[in-house]
Order: structure tokens, then C-alpha cells, then sequence
């Protein structure tokens, strides 16, 4: 009987890539991860109102339930293009589209979410300068939309961690319909004081 040559291990993923890709449900399979990886970076709040629809080629089709959320994401597609690029399992779409109508029907992430959700992280979310995103976020009229994009814009730049308030300060006054506190006015060095 002929020895069995040993191998290097292989990540688990790629054996079961492998797997899929003999039996045919490879791109089917990339195509899921393509959907739950926009359900992670939406967070619950977005969730509520958008769903991963279906993947084109390498276009993501995100289902939007009401006309004025698909236009304030609209807004933000290149940001939200990027970060769904910066996860592995869809750093393959090259485009993002918005669909207006109902969600029902369309895969529910939340069960994935609590069998899949890593253990908690006690790192602290960086601190959110204003810049253009907090001065898109001031434009936003809905309370419940601006808050939920605020929300999506602070998961975004720390997607392992929970969104903190004091750390996300700037986003937290966005979402509340407040500008940003200007940062403290600076002292101008002068003459110290005669006691």
C-alpha cells in the first residue's frame, strides 16, 4: 500500500473553497459573502432599511427600502464602495447599485450575526475629525437616517469594536441634529500674570 504524502496545512477556508468550486457552488458562495459582508458593514440601524439583493458580475445590489435612503446613500457610495473593499470577502465588487422596495424576501443576516459574532473587543473606536463626511451628515434632514449614517460611518473606521459615545463625539453630535464643538479657542502666549 502506497504511503499518503504529507502536505502543508491549508487554511480551513480554502479547503472548503475548494469543495464549493468542485460542486459547482463557488460563485454562489462568493456571492453570499459578498451580501453578508454589506449586512456587517451596515450594522443594525442601516440594516433596518437596506439588504444585500443580489451580485452582478462584480456589481453588489443593495435593496433600499424607501426612496430618500437611496438617495443619501447614493451620496456616500464611494465610502461605503471602499470599506465593502476593505473586507476579504468582497474585495472583488467593483461597483455598488441601489434598488428601491421591500426587504422582505431577501436573506435575513441577524441569525448569522449572533451564531458568527466574535468575542467582544475592548478597543476604543478612534475619534471621528470632522471633515467632509460630518459636513455630508449636517445636510441630512431625517434624524433617524442621519443617525444611522453616522452610525455606519463610525462602524466603519472601527468595524471590530463597538461604537463608543465619547469617542465618536462628532458623529454622536451629527446624529443628535447638533455641528461639531469647535475645538477650544488657543491662548495666545502673553505676559504671565503678577500675583
Amino acid at each position: 500500500m502506497a504511503r499518503r504524502q504529507a502536505s502543508t496545512p491549508r487554511p480551513g477556508r480554502s479547503l472548503i473553497d475548494g469543495v464549493l468550486g468542485r460542486t459547482g457552488l463557488g460563485r454562489e458562495a462568493r456571492d453570499y459573502r459578498a451580501l453578508y459582508a454589506w449586512h456587517r458593514l451596515a450594522g443594525p440601524r442601516l440594516a433596518r432599511h437596506t439588504a444585500g439583493e443580489r451580485v452582478l458580475g462584480t456589481t453588489l445590489i443593495v435593496r433600499v427600502a424607501t426612496a430618500p435612503w437611496a438617495n443619501e446613500l447614493s451620496y456616500l457610495r464611494a465610502q461605503l464602495l471602499a470599506r465593502l473593499q476593505a473586507d476579504a470577502a468582497a474585495s472583488w465588487i467593483t461597483e455598488l447599485r441601489f434598488s428601491i422596495g421591500p426587504l422582505a424576501g431577501l436573506p435575513d443576516w441577524s441569525q448569522a450575526d449572533r451564531e458568527l459574532a466574535p468575542p467582544h473587543s475592548t478597543a476604543t473606536p478612534p475619534v471621528i475629525e470632522p471633515g467632509p463626511v460630518v459636513e455630508a451628515l449636517l445636510g441630512v434632514k431625517d434624524p433617524e437616517l442621519r443617525a444611522a449614517l453616522g452610525e455606519l460611518f463610525a462602524h466603519a473606521l472601527a468595524p471590530t469594536a463597538p461604537v463608543a459615545a465619547a469617542a465618536a463625539g462628532a458623529v454622536i453630535a451629527v446624529t443628535a441634529g447638533l455641528a461639531p464643538a469647535p475645538p477650544p479657542p488657543s491662548r495666545a502666549p502673553g505676559p504671565a500674570a503678577k500675583e
